[in-house]
């Protein structure tokens, strides 16, 4: 059988469509040659690559933003100054963490609306993420890395797939084989690589949770 080491970041973010092509690549079913099966799940897969991307930034930015109250603030403050509407209990929040002589992170409720906060946030979209998130809280200009230009042309095919149904124009759909798929999830994994590595050389823990409840405000 095929499995997935869950103890890399890789595994945790990426696993499911490793193990889909891991299994294609060994299976001999005849259905999977027919195109309106095989063109369907290439998309599905694509689309799963570029998700496990979004999930890793979202938990990577949720990590970072409750290690120190410094980025805490910096993210409260970037928020509110980009955040599509005003958000009175979130500057309610941030003015107690500014005047707290303790300096201690946000806990219980507040701490629930800033993770409800960050769940909604569009991780595909780079560079608003890069620019009013991770900058502000890490430092990190995500739209520099390496990979993110690759990542971009994944984000547009997904589009093409999730709000177009697959369609390039009228006439035309997107086209792709398992090569393709291959070559996406490559670049999935190593823009996440890319990223952890950064983080790693600047001094933050790897991205694991040796505790399963921490898993359960995600």
């Amino acid at each position: 059988g095929v499995t997935i080491d869950m103890s890399n970041v890789t595994g945790l973010y990426l696993g499911r469509v490793e193990l889909c092509l891991e299994l294609l690549k060994k299976t001999d079913d005849s259905a999977l040659q027919l195109e309106c099966l095989s063109k369907p799940l290439y998309e599905l897969l694509l689309v799963g690559a570029v998700a496990g991307v979004e999930s890793y930034l979202h938990a990577r930015l949720l990590k970072e933003v409750f290690t120190s109250v410094s980025k805490c603030q910096a993210y409260l403050m970037s928020y509110l100054r980009h955040g599509s509407k005003k958000d009175k209990v979130l500057e309610m929040v941030l003015k107690s963490i500014k005047d707290n002589s303790i300096c201690a992170l946000p806990e219980g409720n507040d701490k629930k609306l800033i993770i409800e906060t960050m769940n909604g946030h569009v991780y595909h979209n780079i560079q608003a993420i890069s620019d009013y998130y991770y900058e502000p809280v890490c430092g990190l200009n995500l739209k520099k890395c390496q990979y993110a230009d690759d990542f971009l042309k994944l984000v547009e095919l997904r589009h093409k797939v999730v709000h177009d149904g697959g369609r390039v124009n009228h006439l035309k759909f997107v086209d792709l084989n398992i090569s393709d798929v291959c070559k996406a999830f490559n670049t999935a994994k190593a823009f996440i690589d890319e990223i952890e590595k950064w983080f790693s050389k600047n001094g933050s823990s790897p991205l694991f949770y040796e505790d399963p409840t921490e898993l359960e405000q995600f």
